[in-house]
């Protein structure tokens, strides 16, 4: 979905996706440049790429150094080269909801910018994401987690509708309200950062030299 929305913003990106589910699905989206291959499969040249993103991938990657090194030879060095990242924040909301989603980790800045900056890159801007989601991923996830209370999994289809429910646009008052608070969010990540979220964003440069 992210690809989807990069390619009709106008940008030229390519989605490295290694299932075949997220390959058809990117193709029904209207993405044309779909690699199936994880990274390691793939063999980039040294700086032959400008900009890479990994929205909610390192959460799920057991040797995040590794990968994100990986990555770092990829991109071209200084200001020309790019990596955006996103991942959900804070150790604190961890929850059921997160085993299940495969998640090895939820980061704080601190944890996340140590490790890109041990792979070699400099974070340039950062901010959390999603901060009108907080309190409810903490009394609706997080607190039941704590308290032993385990919810009922749905089957695979069950899954798959309760995440198209979970992402489409909301109607009515709830609706609106949730689609004035992302405007204002966007507006004030254009101008400076949003102090807390339930996901967090990062933008680095290829610069510095991989510890």
């Amino acid at each position: 979905m992210v690809t989807a929305a990069l390619v009709r913003d106008g940008w030229d990106a390519v989605l490295v996706e290694a299932g075949e589910e997220g390959c058809r699905n990117a193709r029904r989206r209207g993405v044309e440049k779909v690699i199936r291959a994880s990274l390691e499969d793939l063999q980039f040249r040294e700086g032959s790429i400008a900009a890479a993103g990994l929205f909610d991938v390192l959460e799920h990657v057991e040797r995040p150094l590794d990968f994100l090194r990986s990555i770092r030879a990829a991109i071209r060095s200084g200001q020309e080269g790019r990596l955006y990242v996103t991942v959900p924040a804070h150790r604190r909301l961890w929850s059921g909801e997160d085993e299940w989603a495969g998640h090895l980790v939820r980061f704080g800045p601190a944890d996340l910018f140590a490790l890109l900056e041990k792979a070699g890159f400099r974070v340039r801007y950062h901010s959390f994401l999603f901060s009108f989601l907080s309190p409810f991923v903490f009394l609706s996830r997080t607190l039941p987690h704590r308290l032993g209370l385990r919810r009922r999994r749905p089957g695979a289809e069950s899954r798959t509708a309760q995440i198209r429910g979970d992402h489409k646009r909301r109607a009515g008052p709830l609706g609106r309200a949730w689609e004035r608070h992302l405007s204002r969010e966007v507006a004030r990540i254009a101008g400076c950062r949003v102090g807390h979220g339930t996901s967090l964003i990062a933008v680095c440069s290829g610069s510095g030299e991989a510890g």
